[in-house]
Order: structure tokens, then sequence, then C-alpha cells
């Protein structure tokens, strides 16, 4: 393996370990996230995604967030994946508030290594518009550039499939001046069951950063997916 995949693999596995000596957050909280997709292969390179979520927070005790999720991902050149996506969104906070909201992107991804171990960059320009109907500031747009760093490792015909990622967000809007201000790291494992279903359980850690008291979550997750062929 050439020094240029390696170099990856380190800072990944150092980002991994090295949260938990970051975790000095005055609040944490166990999450629990749930999670169907359907995908569609359009043609060769194109593939069109459904997805619906549900997120409980609050030890797991209580409906977070539910979204509605539809995107399109093409590779327009070896290893260079474009996609444009959309999300519709329904929040609630502890006080049985909700609220309603839209989030879209567009992310180019590239693919350093494409083999049994395959690892890629993700750069996402996200804009989310928030508590629209119950705030006065609920139709203006929060600014993220969003970059991951995912491994995964998938031989051909493997039945399991181990994964991990470092993820950064990048607010392009607080306030005028640009910062990062979370931070999250995943691994999963995923089962394919045959050629259209794929099972997944995961964990993440995700920490805000940057700001006064700053929130730990550790979530917990699992995930279907079925192919359509």
């Amino acid at each position: 393996m050439k020094l240029n995949h390696i170099i990856p693999i380190l800072l990944l596995l150092a980002g991994v370990l090295l949260l938990p000596q970051c975790s000095f957050a005055q609040e944490s909280d166990a999450n629990l996230w749930t999670r169907f997709a359907l995908k569609y292969d359009i043609s060769k390179n194109t593939r069109l995604a459904v997805e619906e979520e549900f997120r409980f927070f609050n030890n797991a005790s209580m409906l977070e967030e539910n979204h509605t999720e539809i995107g399109i991902k093409s590779e327009i050149v070896n290893r260079l994946n474009l996609g444009a996506y959309y999300r519709f969104i329904y929040e609630t906070d502890v006080d049985r508030y909700y609220s309603l909201g839209h989030k879209g992107w567009l992310q180019i991804e590239y693919l350093l290594l494409d083999k049994d171990l395959e690892i890629s960059v993700r750069n996402r320009l996200q804009a989310t518009v928030q508590n629209l109907h119950s705030s006065e500031n609920g139709h203006i747009p929060d600014w993220y550039n969003r970059y991951k760093l995912s491994i995964e490792y998938k031989p051909k015909k493997a039945v399991w499939v181990p994964s991990g990622d470092i993820e950064l967000w990048h607010a392009l809007n607080p306030k005028g001046k640009p910062m990062i201000d979370k931070l999250r790291a995943t691994t999963g494992l995923e089962y394919r069951y045959n050629s259209n279903w794929r099972w997944q359980i995961f964990y993440a850690f995700q920490k805000e950063l940057q700001v006064a008291n700053p929130g730990t979550d550790h979530i917990w997750g699992i995930a279907s997916t079925y192919l359509i062929n």
C-alpha cells in the first residue's frame, strides 16, 4: 500500500483514539437512531435513494427527530461521485414543542483507494432551514461545509463489512466568522443478508466544539437498506 493511502488511515485511527481524551463536555446523552433506506440503480453509475430515519434522545427515551430524505448520486468520472439531496425534518424537544425544517446539500466524493479496502474523502455543502412557523428567524438558512474521511473493508463476496469514518462540521455563517463546531466519529458493521438486503449496527461519538457548554452524544444505531435491482 502506498504512503498516500496509509496517511488517511492513520489520521482516522488517531482521531478515534483521541476522542475519549477530549470528552470534557458538561452535557452527555445516549441516543438511538433507526433508519430504513430504499436504493435503486437508475443506471450503472447513478443511484437514487429514499430514506426514513427516527432519532431518539434523552437516553433514547424521547423522539428528537424524524426525517424523510431523497437523493441521487452519480459517478461522473472514475472514482469521482457527485450527489444532490433533500431532507424534510420534524423535530421535538424535552418540552414537547415541535418544529419543521428543510435541509438540502450538494456533495462531492472521491475514492482514494478502491480495492478490498476502500478509502474515500467527501465534502458536503449543506443549507438547513429550521423552526419554520415557530421562529421569526426560521427562514434564515445555516450553511455548513462537512468534511468526511471514510474507511470500509469489503472484500468481494464478503458477508460482514466493517467501516469507520470521522467528520467535521465547518459553519460558514456563525455571526460572520467560520468555525469548526462539531465532530462525529462512527464505527459500524454491516451484514449483507443477500444481494438485496443490508443490515448495519453502528456507534457514533459526537461532540460540539468551540462552545461554552459543549455537549457529547453517544449514538447507537441500526440501519436497514434494500437494494432494488
